[in-house]
């Protein structure tokens, strides 16, 4: 089965500020390799963040194959290509980078977009199509969190509008679960059956993203939407 995986870090937000002077931090995550991508960059913090949210994504997609596999960012190796000055000056603005990650269930490929405001990488294995036929999504959150798990269920009702579209069915079919009692991923289903949609959601600070794949199905450009 195809896995999708998707990841997004606010760059506003103040854990995400100067994270590359945390020296602890970036010897703790990134091998020497992708420390010299940081440290040899003009803009640190957002190739740190590109490598991260590449580590993340591979990990979402490895776990739903391997669910024991552990999240050690050191066993997560990201190799991005066209690695530059990196930085959006205007909303909308994205710059692309591409790449995979090897990890200890195989090699990831990735697909970074770095905007103004936020880093945003996409995923999949064993996707004959590749990462650029994933169906994938960003948004800003209407307002502010209003109450616990307001960016969830926000996120949650985004990506059912967008596949009652695509699978021709109202909102009200479709459901998106995690098994209880544990971290699980997301699974769809219709009218309480397994939909056969793979799906990775993700939010942070004031952004919501997620993506999915629809095996076998006819996908165009216009499906993938960023902000």
């Amino acid at each position: 089965m195809p896995y999708v995986g998707n990841d997004i870090v606010d760059l506003n937000e103040p854990c995400a500020r100067e994270r590359s002077r945390n020296i602890r931090f970036v010897n703790r995550v990134f091998i020497p390799d992708e420390q010299r991508q940081i440290f040899d960059s003009p803009n640190p913090d957002v190739i740190l963040w590109a490598l991260w949210t590449g580590k993340e994504t591979a990990y979402k997609i490895i776990s739903k194959s391997i669910p024991d596999v552990p999240f050690i960012p050191l066993l997560y190796k990201v190799s991005m290509f066209r690695v530059g000055s990196y930085k959006a000056r205007l909303p909308g603005e994205d710059n692309c980078i591409l790449g995979f990650v090897d990890t200890p269930g195989g090699k990831i490929d990735i697909k970074i977009f770095i905007a103004c405001e936020y880093v945003h990488c996409i995923g999949a294995k064993d996707f004959s199509e590749g990462v650029d036929s994933l169906i994938w999504k960003v948004d800003l959150l209407p307002q502010p969190e209003i109450t616990p798990g307001y960016e969830s269920i926000f996120l949650r009702e985004a990506v059912k509008k967008h596949l009652s579209m695509i699978l021709n069915r109202i909102p009200e079919d479709i459901d998106i679960r995690r098994s209880e009692g544990r971290v699980s991923p997301p699974v769809v289903y219709l009218r309480d059956e397994p939909a056969g949609v793979d799906i990775s959601l993700s939010h942070d600070g004031k952004f919501t993203a997620y993506a999915f794949i629809i095996p076998g199905g006819n996908v165009s450009s216009c499906d993938k939407i960023s902000l």
